[in-house]
């Protein structure tokens, strides 16, 4: 039984957004439906988003079809299925006819769909004149398309270049007319941030939806693009028309950050404390895991999946005490983070003139690539000079530019306040910090804790179990035994509920003020723990 191959084809990939590709494919089904003597062909052919006025298509789907006749593997009596001879290309009507001759050569039909016209095997003398009309048409159109869009384009640019916001598509964060909508804006200045801090695409994207519902439909690929576009700094090409949205010098980190191919820091699924905690056994991560009528606990993931033959490590950590732990002993890595971005004066004018300096070598790496293909043309060598002379100054002003790198300005304090801050706030960008800044918590197990920051009390301290007596976790330190409040434990619900009623009590006398009461230390320590750890 011959084969029946469809072939869909569209240029832009505004065009995949609307009902093309799915009516070439139905064009396709109908006609197999109507002729059961034919097969489909097993492997689909398309170019979506593939230009056909440049041949862009003869290197992807239309050129492995080419393949498979050269090949054998699409013979005689079989036929390509294609909406309109327009699909098979938009070339010169030389380039057309070669095209064609050379599927009917191998004794293969075309069969257009949209007017139910067949070519082949052999093409008789009136259908010559109507391919070549037909071929000729679609080039011409082709051709008026795109003066038309090079003639709007330049007019666009001749506005950019009188200071004028020209119509035209811009990103999420404006409007058509290039005003910024703030709440959008907002979040998307959140995003370089959250790229500068090791998060990946995804992980931005979550929290994006999370802020606003514009961002609901958007593709993580579409995160990377926006990140890397010069609009956010306020320039479209050469023209500083837009409102920047970003600092010159974040924008650049965040390129730097692309450029070095950076692995973004492991993100927490469902749990801050992912990528965090490993074990001291085996050094693989902890995971979390979750108990029905108890608090959460971390065990090592090796061991988990393979047992004692990878790992020894079984013992059980629950999650409050590591929180408690990771808390206290994290702010020396927060730190650390904020001093490796933070920027003295000298350094952010490196960092905006080494940014500058790869987009214009990209520019020109572009432009040579064009005079590789097209031979020496007067605009290219234009364009190169300028550019030239644009990084040579580039260069001159980055040899003048005097190292002012003083002490960091970051302070323990600051670290501190900026650390439960992000807490409360933005637990992933802490998580990716922490991870940027190496920080890690090590458990062992005899029950041994180690952060990987020292000084602190916590910093190496042993898990000792539960105390049912007191409902709390004990934690000894060199210093002392400490008790980590079960906040699901029931003295702790009863304490908090006395707690509430008392309030009560006292407010509904007129009293706004809390009277002193007498607490043991272990009450003491369950209030510093919900405090940490924000209730």
């Amino acid at each position: 039984m011959p084969y029946a191959v469809g072939y869909a084809r569209f240029s832009s990939t505004k065009q995949g957004k609307g009902t093309s590709l799915a009516r070439q494919q139905e064009l396709i089904a109908e006609w197999i439906e109507n002729n059961p003597s034919y097969k489909l062909y097993p492997k689909k052919f398309e170019d979506l988003g593939r230009s056909a006025s440049k041949g862009d298509h003869l290197k992807h789907g239309f050129g492995q079809l080419l393949e498979a006749i050269n090949q054998g593997e699409i013979k005689e009596g079989d036929v390509i299925l294609v909406e309109a001879i327009d699909r098979i290309g938009r070339l010169q009507e030389m380039e057309m006819i070669s095209l064609i001759n050379q599927i009917v050569s191998a004794k293969v039909q075309i069969i257009t769909l949209q007017d139910n016209c067949t070519y082949g095997p052999i093409i008789k003398s009136e259908q010559i004149w109507s391919l070549v009309g037909k071929v000729q048409q679609a080039y011409m159109y082709s051709a008026s398309l795109s003066e038309r869009i090079k003639k709007s384009y330049r007019a666009r640019e001749k506005l950019a270049a009188n200071g004028i916001i020209p119509k035209r598509r811009t990103p999420i964060w404006l409007d058509s007319n290039g005003i910024i909508k703030d709440e959008i804006a907002l979040a998307m200045k959140g995003a370089f941030e959250d790229a500068l801090a090791g998060i990946g695409e995804r992980r931005i994207l979550k929290r994006l939806i999370s802020m606003h519902i514009t961002f609901a439909k958007i593709n993580p690929s579409t995160i990377r693009r926006w990140l890397t576009n010069r609009i956010a700094i306020g320039y479209w090409k050469e023209w500083k028309i837009y409102p920047p949205i970003v600092s010159e010098e974040l924008f650049y980190q965040v390129q730097q950050r692309f450029s070095d191919e950076y692995k973004p820091a492991t993100a927490p699924r469902t749990h801050f404390l992912s990528g965090l905690i490993k074990c001291g056994e085996c050094g693989a991560n902890m995971q979390v895991k979750i108990n029905k009528h108890s608090p959460f606990t971390m065990r090592c993931t090796t061991r988990c999946a393979y047992g004692d033959l990878r790992c020894q490590n079984n013992k059980s950590f629950p999650v409050p005490i590591l929180l408690h732990i990771c808390n206290d002993t994290a702010t020396l890595a927060v730190e650390t983070a904020m001093k490796n971005l933070e920027l003295s004066t000298s350094r952010k004018k490196l960092i905006v003139i080494e940014g500058q300096l790869r987009n214009i070598s990209e520019k020109i790496q572009t432009l040579v690539t064009s005079l590789m293909k097209y031979g020496q043309v007067p605009e290219i060598d234009v364009q190169i000079a300028a550019l030239t002379k644009e990084r040579k100054n580039l260069e001159r002003d980055k040899l003048f530019i005097i190292d002012d790198s003083t002490e960091k300005n970051s302070t323990y304090n600051m670290a501190w306040d900026y650390q439960y801050e992000l807490i409360a706030d933005h637990p992933m960008r802490l998580n990716a910090l922490l991870q940027s800044a190496a920080f890690n918590i090590k458990c062992y197990t005899n029950g041994g804790i180690e952060a990987s920051t020292k000084g602190n009390e916590f910093s190496k301290c042993t898990y000792e179990g539960y105390d049912r007596k007191k409902q709390a976790y004990r934690i000894s330190t060199t210093a002392q035994i400490h008790h980590i409040t079960n906040r699901e434990g029931t003295l702790t619900k009863e304490r908090l509920e006395l707690f509430k009623n008392m309030l009560a009590i006292q407010r509904s006398k007129g009293n706004n003020t809390l009277t002193p009461v007498e607490t043991s230390p272990e009450e003491k320590e369950m209030y510093v723990f919900y405090t940490s750890i924000g209730n």
